[in-house]
């Protein structure tokens, strides 16, 4: 009973984090940690169990962020059912790779199968951790060299060590990843000077044609 108490906790607490650490929220920083406390209260559990966990880390996220409590006003009604269907989706990648995480599988196997899932998603809305890293400097950086691939599976990754050095209680290669922690999560710095105009189409009926004609007349 009080490893299923701290689970449901995890969920929760890890669905905050979740939330607090994606756009337009502006805790970056929680990105390398939201996966940390159910990655811990996972131990022991069934496969089946950290599927469930993953799913309803997801819903949670949706309910939390639906109501707008990292944000300057509530979510309106309307992005209730997309913000549903986003961090669904993003539960269920949660949920496969809880399951790995329950399989005792290495960090590294379990952030590829992330990377992996969060492919999968492409089919219908893409999600993916490096979603939280908006605002990093660094990230930016190896976005240039990997995408949104590469910072997807270090986010992965280093929720994975901090988690293993928290259960095997090294506290000085915690100590080592708070500081990369930390110097990941330095904002990017102001863009250079000047007027960037940008333009963003929605049409019903996408052809050449169409576009064509929307941008000259924009």
């Amino acid at each position: 009973m009080v490893r299923f108490a701290w689970l449901v906790f995890a969920i929760v607490a890890s669905a905050v984090l979740l939330v607090a650490s994606m756009p337009p929220a502006r805790f970056h920083i929680l990105g390398w940690l939201y996966l940390v406390p159910v990655w811990l209260a996972l131990r022991g559990h069934r496969s089946s169990v950290a599927l469930v966990s993953g799913i309803m880390l997801g819903l949670v996220a949706a309910f939390i962020s639906s109501e707008g409590w990292f944000y300057s006003e509530r979510v309106p009604s309307e992005s209730a059912g997309w913000l549903l269907l986003l961090f669904s989706l993003f539960g269920l990648v949660n949920g496969v790779v809880f399951v790995l995480i329950s399989r005792g599988m290495p960090v590294w196997q379990v952030a590829c199968g992330a990377v992996v899932c969060e492919g999968l998603t492409l089919v219908e809305i893409p999600v993916h951790a490096a979603l939280s890293q908006y605002q990093s400097g660094a990230m930016l950086g190896f976005a240039s060299l990997g995408g949104i691939w590469l910072v997807s599976g270090l986010v992965w990754l280093m929720n994975g060590l901090i988690a293993g050095a928290i259960t095997d209680r090294r506290w000085p290669v915690l100590g080592l990843l708070g500081l990369i922690v930390a110097a990941f999560s330095i904002p990017a710095g102001p863009g250079t000077e000047g007027t960037l105009r940008v333009a963003l189409c929605q049409f019903a009926e996408p052809t050449v044609e169409t576009i064509t004609s929307s941008l000259d007349r924009a």
